[in-house]
């Protein structure tokens, strides 16, 4: 075993080790394997090798009386062979690029611990990051396919230009370019590894917060938020509405920039029209114009249900009810347009963009703000009850709409 009880550095970094093998999946649900390197480990680290035998392992980590039998009782080296399995395991996985490597030597149960070369682990680290890149470029690859492809089907499909019948026809013919920000649907399972509510200038600044190795007692999870963090996510809803608006405007599609909500920037937040696809829980950026609204949603915590405006969503059932909310806003002096869309469920938002692309939902613009067929449509905000069955939004309806 290596020389470390003079070292305390090594001692220390050693410790370290052992606890991210110990956090890691492959130790994580074996208890008693855990139990069993963390008692060598300190065992070796303390230099007390006495204690250490199959004996004492035995006693204190099996629980077997002094003086048992251990050419009977083969526990303590049937866990050593499946410990020396885990390790090997974890360093071809997890473990890859981690100085210190930890081994256990066959004929012995203490520990040997050794720092890897820099250079070597550098070498890892850089395979790793080449292979990651390699599918990064695979994937990238396979989106630019996809869009090829749906712009085809969407070349093919029947279109029906819009005649200003619908809220964003009219929208799109006001004769500006706009910035449609789909939302960031990794958002929410983030905020709830992390534990931490991501702000809008930590989201501006790309400023994550990630566990560092050892955090938290869970790399899993670290590695769950790492992934969330560089691979960007977008909801159905989201791709739904951008078809719907795509196939319906053929003439306006080059007035239409589409963005993910982490590409969006703070010049362009505050000086372009946008339409943003969702709110401060999946796109950031809308906490800009909080101040603006004076209707909301929200999911009450732990409630399968929804409210709105200060109802309360029936109980659940075949028809789930949920809502959402539409808002217009006029700024600068009407030279520009912001429009949300949010639902207290996916479907919720999914009828929110019907809403705004349906001649009757511009209908009930009109008849809610008492409007006549030629008059141009204010600033508003609109809670719209929705009715889901299997998680397909059936038909909505608008619970109220007021004037900005």
């Amino acid at each position: 075993m290596t020389n470390v009880s003079k070292d305390s550095t090594f001692v220390e970094d050693c410790r370290s080790a052992v606890e991210r093998i110990s956090a890691s999946k492959h130790l994580r649900k074996s208890p008693r394997l855990r139990d069993f390197l963390c008692y060598v480990s300190d065992r070796a680290l303390l230099g007390r090798p006495d204690e250490a035998t199959e004996a004492q392992i035995g006693i204190h980590i099996f629980g077997r009386q002094p003086g048992y039998n251990s050419s009977e009782d083969s526990i303590v080296r049937v866990s050593a062979r499946q410990l020396r399995q885990k390790l090997i395991a974890y360093y071809s996985d997890e473990g890859a690029a981690d100085e210190i490597r930890i081994e256990i030597p066959k004929g012995s149960y203490l520990p040997d611990f050794q720092r890897r070369d820099p250079a070597a682990v550098h070498e890892i680290v850089v395979s790793r990051a080449r292979a990651r890149q390699r599918w990064v470029l695979s994937a990238l690859i396979l989106v630019v396919v996809v869009i090829a492809v749906s712009g085809l089907v969407l070349a093919l499909l029947p279109s029906h230009p819009a005649r200003q019948t619908t809220l964003v026809s009219i929208l799109l013919g006001e004769g500006q370019p706009v910035r449609l920000i789909m939302s960031d649907a990794g958002l929410i399972p983030l905020d709830r590894l992390t534990g931490k509510k991501t702000l809008l200038d930590e989201y501006s600044r790309k400023s994550y917060y990630i566990p560092g190795p050892g955090q938290d007692g869970d790399e899993g999870k670290r590695r769950a938020i790492t992934h969330l963090i560089r691979a960007p996510h977008v909801g159905m809803a989201d791709l739904n509405f951008l078809v719907g608006v795509f196939r319906n405007n053929p003439e306006n599609l080059d007035r239409i920039l589409v963005s993910h909500s982490r590409e969006l920037t703070a010049r362009e937040a505050k000086s372009d029209n946008l339409w943003l696809l969702g709110g401060g829980g999946v796109i950031p950026w809308t906490s800009l114009f909080a101040g603006e609204f004076s209707l909301h949603i929200e999911m009450p915590e732990g409630d399968t249900g929804a409210r709105s405006s200060g109802l309360n969503a029936p109980a659940a059932s075949a028809m789930e009810t949920a809502y959402a909310h539409v808002a217009l806003l006029r700024l600068d002096g009407g030279k520009r347009h912001v429009m949300l869309l949010e639902g207290t469920t996916m479907p919720a938002k999914e009828a929110a963009g019907e809403f705004v692309t349906s001649a009757r939902g511009l209908a009930e613009i009109r008849r809610g703000l008492r409007l006549g067929p030629s008059q141009p449509i204010p600033a508003f905000e609109a809670i719209l009850k929705t009715y889901t069955v299997e998680a397909v939004p059936t038909r909505w309806e608008v619970d109220r709409i007021v004037r900005r």
